[in-house]
């Protein structure tokens, strides 16, 4: 009778305990079906990040201390203001500025605290392919993963969507006279790259540099900088704000400086020519980042 009792004792602990690391490993680790840039999901496995919006947090480990330049994580898109955290679509995006950094974009080139930024995986851009006569691009590019975007020149010249890895092959085509990527020129301003202001001239190939707000954080107010914390303070953080040329309200105060409760992060897709990031919705809070992609 005790052996028997000690058994079912000793079975008792065993299913408590793998409970419990079941429940650790759900909360800790994470599968996800995600949307990627090329409109298809991807199904990830992800290290889960402390995060308020999710419960059982304890064993999950903070953003700062593994999330570094270059990785892949899974973001809630913050996009739209008036959707609950739950119902936001989840988004693949690649992390390139972390909180107290500084990021900026040169020719589509990447810069952190003015270091040249190389990325892993190959990289999405808008190319133009040139010959100097007339051709059949649909038969010349059909053996490439491309996507002709527009014909030009007579069937002379075309853009097309492409890889760098892919772009580098296609230059090998016989005949042709050049291939290059195109971008839009430094101080070309573009209402549709954030901060959506006539005060910053930037655009998604050329933009910054900025400053990427970290907790703690104190920045003087302005009519001519609002536009860049603007979202920040009225929508992560929860504050209202007022603002016009002559004063800055927030919660009915008139102030000229705001001190960040939160660290955010700046993300980019492996699509630069026509994926939205935070080129074009600005910073991510932390608590918006689910996980950092493992596989």
């Amino acid at each position: 009778m005790k052996v028997k009792i000690f058994k079912n004792k000793i079975l008792l602990y065993i299913l408590l305990f793998a409970g419990v690391l079941t429940l650790i490993l759900n909360s800790v680790f994470g599968i996800y079906s995600t949307k990627t840039f090329y409109e298809k999901s991807r199904i990830v496995l992800t290290l889960n990040i402390k995060n308020q919006n999710f419960l059982f947090n304890f064993f999950k480990p903070s953003a700062q201390k593994v999330i570094n330049h270059k990785d892949e994580v899974v973001i809630k898109d913050p996009r739209l203001f008036d959707l609950k955290f739950q119902n936001r679509e989840k988004l693949i995006m690649r992390v390139v500025g972390k909180p107290g950094e500084i990021v900026k974009i040169l020719d589509t080139k990447v810069y952190v605290n003015d270091e040249y930024i190389e990325f892993p995986d190959p990289l999405y851009f808008c190319y133009r392919i040139s010959f100097k006569d007339t051709v059949d691009f649909e038969k010349i590019l059909n053996p490439y993963n491309v996507k002709i975007l527009e014909i030009l020149s007579d069937a002379k010249s075309c853009n097309v969507w492409c890889n760098e890895l892919v772009a580098e092959e296609i230059s090998k085509i016989r005949g042709i006279l050049n291939i290059r990527k195109v971008f839009l020129l430094a101080n070309t301003n573009n209402r549709g790259t954030f901060p959506h202001s006539d005060f910053f001239s930037w655009n998604k190939d050329n933009f910054g540099p900025v400053l990427i707000p970290y907790k703690g954080l104190n920045v003087k107010l302005h009519y001519r900088n609002i536009a860049l914390y603007k979202r920040i303070i009225d929508f992560y953080e929860d504050h209202e704000l007022y603002y016009d040329y002559n004063k800055i309200l927030i919660d009915g105060v008139q102030t000229d400086s705001y001190t960040f409760k939160k660290n955010y992060y700046f993300v980019l897709s492996d699509d630069r020519y026509s994926t939205v990031d935070s080129r074009v919705w600005g910073f991510v809070p932390e608590d918006f980042i689910i996980g950092k992609v493992l596989f």
